[in-house]
């Protein structure tokens, strides 16, 4: 079964999404070990959403514009 990993930053104020795909469950668990994204998801061949994990996102991190 496939999984797909995305994974969001906030770079300067704005959103980046991010997706990886792998085969494994413990592949994409070992990709979100290893992220230093600030808020990650993992979804399963049918489009469940089998794992999430968010960091803490400081007031910088999410500034918008001046």
């Amino acid at each position: 079964m496939a999984h797909h990993v995305r994974a969001h930053h906030w770079i300067n104020g704005v959103l980046s999404t991010v997706e990886h795909f792998f085969e494994e469950f413990e592949e994409a668990m070992e990709h979100v070990r290893a992220s230093e994204a600030h808020a990650i998801k993992v979804y399963n061949d049918n489009g469940e959403l089998v794992h999430s994990s968010i960091s803490s996102v400081t007031p910088e991190q999410i500034s918008t514009y001046a």
